[in-house]
Order: structure tokens, then C-alpha cells, then sequence
């Protein structure tokens, strides 16, 4: 009822099976046992469970900090909570009253001679925390942020009006999936081309650019689930489409897995020992490797919340193997994203250079040689480039250890090619008349221009606006001019920054979480 912003009812109840009852009986719990009886059991139940993941995590921070104590800084404790992803204000919040709370009881002691057990410790005029308080606030910390998760989600389930069916099916992992697909979405108008579609996939382990069964199996795919034939595919059809994707690649890892897992489950108990978990993800085809962090895995793995022992099914398995295979490859994918972002690359000239890659590249992940960069070239170029074209972008970037160079490597290349040395050029100019009209709003109201004006008035009279806002011209290429932006997304990132400088506020930071970066420093390709 809270979540549906509804005030509880005096006789409302919750009506539950009561587990192995033959006579299929149910438990009627009225609100004020919801909320004096059952919520107080499950927290002490998840304060047990995480006990041994919070102290584990304690004593990592503590080997971090080099320092002969059994207490962690407030620093140290605010970034325990920001690897974890949780609310770094309400941790901070949560300093605060821990410290009130210390110094309150010692007041009171010391009025009274009384000693207590004390949580806190001094030092240099500050106060450190030991494990018990780490995994107090840590509780206390995740469940506010699982609370402000699941408003958002809501929040989420209206604006993109998904029906209970769909909500509840992918309720566990909503958020995940709609930052993946605002990743793609380059004009932020909540659809994604078949470009756009198609660079998404890449980036979940398929292959849409090479020749073979994956690049049918890709086209087909994006015919079934644009239902309507416009060429657009809506986060409800990205949710069926990823239902598909996921059960053909459990598909496909079920049989390693099977085996991965009987090879540590020797006695045929069914049970596994939480070090097994990594192996038999990596034997199934998972690889850690690619992001070279033990830590990164190691938190995506507590995600699952697994004890020293686990208990567990084949079915279950392959999910825990599916969302850390797709945690690992949106990883990957940011990193790229992040780095093309910052060329100025719109979606769908990465895409292009993408495809061009891979078409080129005889084994993924080996790279392309000398040869291939000029074919390359020579593709985009509609001719052969000379050898001093080709030896002045070879020796712009560094290579492997094999000579060869990667995707980034490749798309630097390639901006340098277009932007720089002019050998070609994408004709398609991208100006404020390619703006969607709700994203030309958001960028007036970020100069604090009225909503009610911005909403009232017509398009020409927004672009004209925003055009003298920018100093622009409504027509005027806004690859060249000013602003020197390529997409939407980067527009809107534009308009703020200039407003914050016209009123004299610094530009905060740009959060990890997102790819609304501020305008490149170089020169940038266009739609």
C-alpha cells in the first residue's frame, strides 16, 4: 500500500499460504502485525545473514588502509558504502547519529560512573568505528536504499505504463534493464532504431556485424519484436526480446554448466562451496578475465547474497550465470560507450565503425593488422588512401603487443580520419530541428525559463528560443558551430553547462552511472 502511495487501511490484511499445509490454509496479518512482527523478525534475520559478508568486507577495508587499528575511518566507512552502490547522504546521515548517539552515552556514564561497550573509538579529535557499528549502519544503509529503489521503480513502472504482468516478471531487475536500454536510446525519445538495437546486442556477447548465424539469427530477431514494422523497438518490446535472448543463451550454457557443477559436486550432495561459484561460472563460459578485477567480481557476486555454503539447482545456477554474464558485458560495454561518447560519436557512426571492425577482424579479440586498418580506410574512404595516410593514423595510436589494434585504438583512428585529416566525411548535419520537442523543453528549462511558457508555446518558437540561448542558428550544423555536440544526449548536457556558466555555478562532475558527459574537448562527428 505505501508503494502504491496509498494510506494504510485500519482493517487491511495481507493473506498468506501457510507453507505445507495439506489443507491449503492461509494466514490473515493485519498491518500492525505486518509492522510489529513481521518486519522486526525479518530484519533480525537479514542483520544475521549479512554478518559474515559485512565483517568480511570490514576487515578488506581495514588491509586497505595499512593502518595498526580494528576501526575504520568515516572516510573509509563512506567508501565501503560507494563500492557497494549504496546512499552515500544517507550513510553520511547515519555518521552523524552514531557519533550523537556515542557521545550522548558517555555523558550519561559518566553522570552515573557506569562503563558500556563501546562501539566508537577517538583518535586526533575523530571517531572510528568498529564491526559491529560497520554492520549496523551497513544494515541500516541497505534497506534505505532498497526502499529508494523500489519508489524509483514505480516511478519507473507509470512513466513507461507497464502493465502488473510485465512490472512484477522484471520488477527484480527493472532499473538494470532501462539504464541498458537508455544507453542505446542516442535522441532519448524512449525508442531504439535497429542501429541502435543492433550495438546493444553486440554488446550482450552477440555478433550482428560478422557473417554467420548470429547476424541472421540478430536480423530476425529485430523483425519479430518491432511488432508495429516502424523500425523502432519500445522498452516493452526491449523487455520481450531480452526474455528470448536470455532463455537461447541459458540455452546454450546449460550443458557446461551441468558438468562445471558435478565436477565439484563429487558426493552428489548438491551442495557447492561459494570459491566453487567463480570456477563453474568460468568454465560455462562466464569470463571474469576480461574486466581484471577481483573485486568487480567479487561484488557482483554478493549480489546474490551466497553463503559459505549454498544449496542450489541447476535452474538456479543458470540464473546466477545469466545476470553476472550480463553484468560483466554492460562493464564492458560502458567503458566503450564512455570512451566513443567522449569522441563525439553518435550511436550510429560507432555502430558503422563497429561493423566495419568486426567484418574485418579474422579472430574477435585479436585485433586488425596494418592491412586490415587500410581496408578499412579504404571502405569508408570509396577509394584506396596512400601509404603516408595510412602510416599517419598507424602511428597515432599504441599497439598491442601483437602489433594490432583494438576497438578503441580503431575508433580513434577513425575520428582523427574524419575530423582531422578530412579523408571522409558523414554528410549528416545535426541541428536543432533534429530535436525531438520534449528534449528542446528540458533544454530551455535549464536556462530557468518558465514551464508554463515552454509548454504553451509551438516548435519554431522553441527552436528559435533555444537557437538564441545557444547562440546559434536554427538551421546551423551543431557539429561545427559552438557547441560542437553530435547528439541529443550530448545537446541537453550543453544546454546545462551553459546555463550553470551564465549563472555563475560551477559544473558539477559527471556521475559514473551515466553517459550525459559534457561536450568533448575535440572535435566531434555528427549523427
Amino acid at each position: 500500500e505505501a508503494e502504491r502511495n496509498v494510506a494504510p487501511r485500519a482493517d487491511l490484511t495481507l493473506n498468506v499460504d501457510v507453507e505445507g499445509a495439506e489443507d491449503g490454509r492461509r494466514l490473515a496479518i493485519t498491518f500492525e502485525e505486518f509492522v510489529s512482527v513481521i518486519v522486526p523478525a525479518a530484519r533480525k534475520l537479514i542483520y544475521e545473514m549479512r554478518q559474515e559478508k559485512h565483517f568480511s568486507e570490514f576487515f578488506r577495508m581495514l588491509e586497505q588502509s595499512n593502518r595498526k587499528s580494528i576501526f575504520l575511518t568515516p572516510e573509509e566507512f563512506l567508501e565501503l558504502v560507494r563500492l557497494q552502490g549504496l546512499d552515500v547522504v544517507f550513510a553520511e546521515q547515519a555518521l552523524k547519529e552514531a557519533k550523537h548517539e556515542h557521545d550522548k552515552l558517555n555523558q550519561q556514564n559518566s553522570k552515573h560512573g557506569a562503563q558500556h561497550i563501546d562501539k566508537v573509538a577517538r583518535e586526533d579529535g575523530g571517531f572510528l568505528l568498529d564491526g559491529d557499528l560497520v554492520h549496523e549502519m551497513l544494515v541500516q544503509t541497505e534497506e534505505h536504499t532498497e526502499r529508494c529503489r523500489h519508489r524509483v521503480e514505480h516511478e519507473l513502472r507509470k512513466q513507461v505504463k507497464l502493465s502488473d504482468k510485465v512490472f512484477w516478471r522484471h520488477r527484480h531487475e527493472l532499473m538494470f534493464l532501462y539504464s541498458t536500454f537508455q544507453q542505446y536510446d542516442d535522441d532519448e525519445d524512449e525508442n531504439l532504431t535497429h542501429v541502435e538495437a543492433k550495438l546493444l546486442l553486440k554488446h550482450l556477447g552477440f555478433q550482428p556485424y560478422r557473417h554467420g548465424t548470429q547476424a541472421t539469427f540478430v536480423e530476425q530477431l529485430l523483425r519479430d519484436f518491432d511488432f508495429d514494422g516502424d523500425g523502432l523497438l519500445g522498452f516493452h518490446e526491449f523487455l520481450d526480446m531480452m526474455d528470448l535472448i536470455r532463455f537461447q543463451q541459458r540455452t546454450e550454457r546449460r550443458d557446461r554448466l551441468r558438468v562445471q557443477f558435478r565436477k565439484c559436486d563429487a558426493d552428489d550432495t548438491g551442495m557447492i562451496r561459494q570459491d566453487d561459484i567463480k570456477g563453474i561460472l568460468q568454465g560455462a563460459g562466464v569470463d571474469f578475465t576480461v574486466i581484471g578485477d577481483d573485486e568487480v567480481v567479487d561484488r557482483l557476486l554478493d549480489e546474490f547474497d551466497v553463503g559459505s555454503t549454498l544449496d542450489i539447482e541447476l535452474s538456479e545456477l543458470e540464473e546466477l550465470a545469466q545476470r553476472v554474464h550480463e553484468q560483466v558485458r554492460r562493464f564492458l560495454a560502458k567503458r566503450i560507450l564512455d570512451f566513443a561518447d567522449r569522441l563525439g560519436l553518435s550511436t550510429r557512426i560507432f555502430a558503422e565503425f563497429q561493423s566495419v571492425y568486426d567484418r574485418l577482424e579474422v579472430e574477435e579479440g585479436r585485433g586488425l593488422g596494418f592491412q586490415q586498418v587500410r581496408k578499412a580506410l579504404e571502405i569508408q574512404m570509396k577509394r584506396p588512401p596512400t601509404d603516408s595516410e595510412v602510416r599517419e593514423l598507424w602511428s597515432c595510436v599504441t599497439h598491442a603487443g601483437d602489433g594490432n589494434v583494438s576497438i578503441t585504438d580503431f575508433l580513434r583512428m577513425m575520428h582523427r580520419a574524419t575530423m582531422v585529416m578530412r579523408l571522409f566525411i558523414f554528410d549528416n548535419a545535426f541541428t536543432l530541428e533534429d530535436v525531438p520537442t520534449p528534449k528542446l523543453q528540458e533544454c530551455l528549462m535549464a536556462f530557468r525559463v518558465a514551464e508554463a511558457y515552454v509548454m504553451r508555446i509551438s516548435r519554431d518558437e522553441l527552436i528559435d528560443l533555444l537557437a538564441s540561448y545557444l547562440e546559434v542558428a536554427p538551421s546551423e550544423d551543431l557539429r561545427e558551430a559552438g557547441p560542437q555536440v553530435a547528439n541529443v544526449r550530448q545537446l541537453v548536457a550543453y544546454a546545462m553547462q551553459k546555463s550553470r556558466e551564465a549563472l555563475g555555478v560551477a559544473s558539477p562532475g559527471v556521475s559514473q552511472g551515466s553517459r550525459k558527459a559534457a561536450p568533448p574537448s575535440e572535435p566531434v562527428m555528427g549523427k
